[in-house]
C-alpha cells in the first residue's frame, strides 16, 4: 500500500460523461491525501462529489486572465488577474456542496475552487510555459499543501542516472545520443 503525499489529477480532451473516460475511484478524494485536480481532473472532482459539469458548446482553447477570487494557499504569493492557458470543452458549472470559489475567468466562472481541506481544482493548465505563474500554483500545492520537500535538483538527477547506467552496463560501453 502507498503512501502518497497528493495526488495530481491531470488533464485531457473527454468528457466525464463519456463511456470508457478516465475516472478517479471516488475513495481517493475521501482519504484526506491533498488531490489537485487539473482542467479534466477538476471536473472528475466535481462531478463524483456532487457539483454540475457543463458540456461546453464550443472547446476552448487559448490565453485566458484568471481573476483570483481568494489567494488561499494554492494562489500564496499570487494576486489580481493572472495569464493562464485554457484548453477544455466541458466545465463545471457548480461545485460541490462545500467547496468555495478560489478563482474565475470570462468564460469560466468557476476556474478554481477548493473544499478548504485539502481537494483543490483547476480549469486551467500550470504546467505549460503558457501560464507564467503556473509553476508556482504548482509549488505551493507540492510545498505549501502537501508538505512535500524539494530534494530534487538538476545535480542529484545526473548523480542517480550516472549510478544506475553504470550498474546496468558495468564494464561495458555505451553510446548516446541527444537532441
Amino acid at each position: 500500500r502507498r503512501n502518497p503525499s497528493g495526488l495530481i489529477l491531470s488533464g485531457g480532451p473527454a468528457s466525464v460523461y463519456d463511456a470508457g473516460a478516465p475516472q478517479v475511484d471516488p475513495e481517493a478524494l475521501r482519504s484526506g491525501v491533498p488531490v489537485l485536480g487539473i482542467c479534466y481532473g477538476m471536473q472528475l472532482i466535481a462531478h463524483h462529489l456532487g457539483g454540475k459539469v457543463d458540456p461546453g458548446h464550443a472547446r476552448e482553447y487559448g490565453p485566458a486572465l484568471l481573476s483570483v477570487r481568494d489567494p488561499n494557499v494554492l494562489f500564496r504569493g499570487l494576486h489580481g488577474e493572472l495569464p493562464v492557458w485554457m484548453s477544455h470543452g466541458d466545465h463545471v458549472s457548480d461545485m460541490p456542496p462545500g467547496f468555495h470559489l478560489l478563482a474565475s475567468s470570462g468564460n469560466s466562472p468557476v476556474a478554481a475552487f477548493s473544499d478548504g481541506k485539502g481537494i483543490f481544482g483547476i480549469q486551467f493548465h500550470p504546467e505549460v510555459v503558457h501560464t507564467p505563474s503556473g509553476r508556482e500554483v504548482l509549488r505551493n500545492f507540492l510545498f505549501g499543501v502537501c508538505k512535500c520537500t524539494p530534494t530534487w535538483t538538476p545535480g542529484s538527477f545526473i548523480a542517480e542516472a550516472t549510478e544506475s547506467i553504470r550498474a546496468q552496463v558495468g564494464g561495458g560501453r555505451v553510446i548516446c545520443a541527444l537532441s
